[in-house]
């Protein structure tokens, strides 16, 4: 029997799952950090510290989203 061709590769779903944890992680992370940054920075520079949280946390949560997802669908 012929498999359907709009199914994605089966070797590939952990890399398509990855991707969307690190998209999924990266706009969390930057709301996270974003509220957390505006909220812990001293008077006067709360849009600056925002911006140094967000670049500083971001990123970390993106990547642990990416290989968290990437484990569960590689199981």
């Amino acid at each position: 029997m012929e498999e359907p061709s709009w199914l994605p590769f089966l070797d590939h779903v952990a890399v398509y799952e990855a991707g969307e944890g690190f998209l999924a992680g990266a706009a969390g992370g930057t709301l996270t950090h974003l509220f957390r940054g505006l909220r812990d920075s001293p008077c006067g520079s709360h849009l600056a510290g925002a911006a140094q949280a967000v670049r500083d946390g971001a990123p970390r949560v993106a990547t642990r989203w990416a290989a968290r997802l990437a484990v569960y669908s590689a199981a």
